[in-house]
């Protein structure tokens, strides 16, 4: 299926410099011509007319020019930082003081007296334009004298200009969210148009058995898969070749992360042992776990597990030491993560747990103290995953179900229906908006997480999807049928 998106463009344009230079040009032409009629006064009052016509002339000059300045505003309004026709007063200034410290008002007339030479007392018009010639007030446009008094105040205080910077800020922040608005329903237009192709990872070696985890590197090009044939293997995203297999586990290998170039992986055998990501080298043999290891997750050098024995264990990645062990769930503890901000009840490094006894724990994985347990799952719990966006919590379930929870209250937001079977995993897109989850019923299923909404889905998997992972318009799957698909998404 294709789909098109257009965008029209519409451009507004004011009166060019041109057209305001000849018309100050002309209007420059017919004050001269008024000027050589005046030449035709008596000779007694030639001195004093002289004064008066330098003084109107000069004046109506700066005038025109002022017009001409004030027709520059109205041809850069649109793309200028100055706020429009109503916005001081909008923000509570007045753009027109009349007194105190700093201004001035523009409604006294300002007039010099003086002593003509039969001794009377006469004015010579420095009125600044506001009594001699009331014809130009009223040839002016109504909206350039308002524009005028609200692009321009007379007088703007420090305060003043700290409200325009406010509200410019608030402007910025409101364009922003509109685009990144604009590019999320571009998103989800794609995601429910798009077409996409599936390729199957066939290279000269290939898992014997069930893939039950996915990794992919830091940057996108290395994908580790962990299988029930006791093997990790390391494949090349752009080739779609093997690199290497790693051998070292005892029995199926259920979980894998990294952090950089550390890749971690934890066993039915009850052991963790992390790698070089980039050599296949091992590093460390970690063991500890009276159970298989379900689930880990890595954070700096804090390595956490999670294991069918029920309890998380917090290790030193460099050196296998044990530095905490939480007890509280009353089944096999299925997933795993890291709050790494203090966000969480005041704390840092808040850890999140999901079990096969149905509920979400939060802990401090310091003192091993349980924060808080979540409860609505009516069967086990497979994963969680925490999204950044608004620090919400997503878990899926044998309960053919998907929850959204706010962690610190233990409300349940939203439950995503649709699935038929357990749901094993969910992943978030980049954007964290987008959510997408493998499921025992052979699909994985796209999700708009603002809305609850079922956007699509993708079928070709024929046994259970255990595991997600995904970059960029790459999402990649693995299944019960031994296969690793690459879903290649068709966005425009």
């Amino acid at each position: 299926m294709e789909a098109s998106h257009s965008v029209e463009q519409s451009t507004h344009s004011g009166p060019s410099l041109i057209d305001m230079q000849e018309r100050s040009s002309h209007s420059h032409h017919n004050h001269s011509s008024s000027d050589d009629h005046d030449h035709d006064h008596d000779h007694d009052d030639h001195h004093h007319s002289d004064h008066d016509h330098q003084h109107h002339h000069d004046h109506k000059h700066n005038n025109n020019n002022d017009k001409l300045a004030s027709r520059r505003l109205i041809d850069v309004d649109d793309f200028s930082p100055i706020p429009r026709k109503g916005t001081w007063e909008n923000m509570g200034i007045n753009p027109v003081q009349t007194g105190g410290a700093g201004g001035h008002s523009h409604s006294h007339k300002k007039k010099d007296k003086g002593k003509d030479h039969h001794g009377h007392d006469h004015d010579h018009g420095h009125d600044h334009g506001h009594d001699h010639d009331h014809s130009q007030h009223s040839d002016a446009p109504q909206q350039q004298q308002q524009l005028a008094t609200a692009t321009a105040p007379s007088s703007v205080t420090l305060d003043d200009m700290q409200k325009l910077l406010a509200y410019q800020t608030r402007v910025i922040v409101e364009l922003e969210r509109q685009v990144e608005r604009q590019k999320l329903q571009i998103r989800l237009l794609n995601w429910r148009t798009a077409g996409y192709t599936s390729t199957v990872l066939k290279g000269n070696v290939t898992h014997a058995g069930q893939v039950l985890a996915l990794r992919l590197n830091q940057d996108g090009t290395v994908l580790a898969s962990a299988s029930q044939d006791k093997t990790i293997l390391i494949w090349d995203t752009t080739t779609w070749s093997c690199i290497r297999r790693l051998r070292g586990h005892a029995s199926a290998v259920y979980c894998l992360d990294s952090e950089g170039d550390i890749l971690v992986s934890g066993s039915a055998d009850k052991t963790i042992l992390t790698w070089r990501f980039s050599t296949g080298e091992t590093l460390t043999t970690i063991k500890g776990h009276k159970g298989s290891v379900y689930c880990i997750r890595l954070v700096g050098n804090i390595l956490v597990s999670g294991s069918a024995d029920r309890s998380i264990k917090v290790w030193d990645v460099r050196t296998g030491e044990l530095i905490n062990s939480l007890e509280g769930h009353q089944g096999s503890v299925s997933h795993l993560q890291i709050f790494d901000k203090p966000i969480l009840f005041g704390t840092t490094n808040v850890l999140v747990s999901s079990s096969f006894d149905k509920t979400v724990k939060l802990w401090n994985i310091y003192t091993g103290e349980c924060l808080a347990t979540l409860r609505g799952h009516k069967d086990f719990v497979n994963c969680v995953k925490i999204n950044p966006a608004n620090n919400t919590l997503i878990t899926a379930s044998n309960d053919m179900t998907i929850k959204v929870w706010n962690p610190e209250t233990g409300q349940c937001r939203m439950t995503l229906k649709g699935h038929v079977a357990n749901v094993n995993y969910v992943r978030l897109e980049d954007n964290n908006t987008v959510l997408l989850s493998a499921s025992k019923d052979r699909k994985i299923k796209v999700w708009n997480l603002q809305t609850g909404e079922l956007v699509r889905e993708l079928n070709g998997h024929k046994e259970s999807v255990h595991c997600l992972e995904a970059a960029g318009d790459n999402i990649y799957s693995a299944s019960d049928d031994g296969v690793i698909r690459q879903w290649k998404m068709l966005f425009f």
